[in-house]
């Protein structure tokens, strides 16, 4: 730990021990799980998170092993990212026995996210297709 320079008390010198160097970015110690709802803002969340935890930010997916999710969780920080579609009931337990990791899920209004994913879902760039023109694509 740094030594506290003058005029400053020790809290603020253990925080600036986790600063980044040469930013104004502080290396998180939080463990975070986040349902990423489509259509309701992950996508964003997750880029920022990227930024933020670098290698610690990990996407859990249908292949991932129950012993690799383990090691994530193990870890002091890390963000873990996964849609949920067809998760390892294994990897469910895993993330449901960590009492310290915090759990997020952002929701929308049904009606704007039904619209919000319909929408998406039927662009076609560049043609007019019928059927989706009431869209205002």
């Amino acid at each position: 730990m740094r030594r506290p320079r003058d005029g400053e008390s020790e809290d603020l010198s253990k925080i600036c021990e986790n600063q980044t160097p040469g930013t104004n970015r502080f290396k998180s110690a939080v463990r975070v799980f986040f349902n990423h709802l489509a259509k309701c803002g992950g996508s964003t969340i997750n880029a920022i998170a990227k930024e933020e935890y670098g290698d610690d930010f990990h996407t859990l997916s249908p292949s991932t092993e129950t012993d690799e999710l383990k090691g994530w969780l193990n870890k002091d920080r890390c963000f873990i990212s996964s849609e949920m579609n067809h998760a390892n009931p294994d990897n469910i337990l895993a993330l449901l026995e960590d009492q310290e990791i915090k759990r997020i899920i952002l929701s929308r209004d049904p009606a704007e996210r039904f619209i919000s994913f319909c929408g998406h879902s039927t662009r076609d760039r560049g043609k007019n297709v019928p059927g989706t023109a009431f869209w205002g694509l």
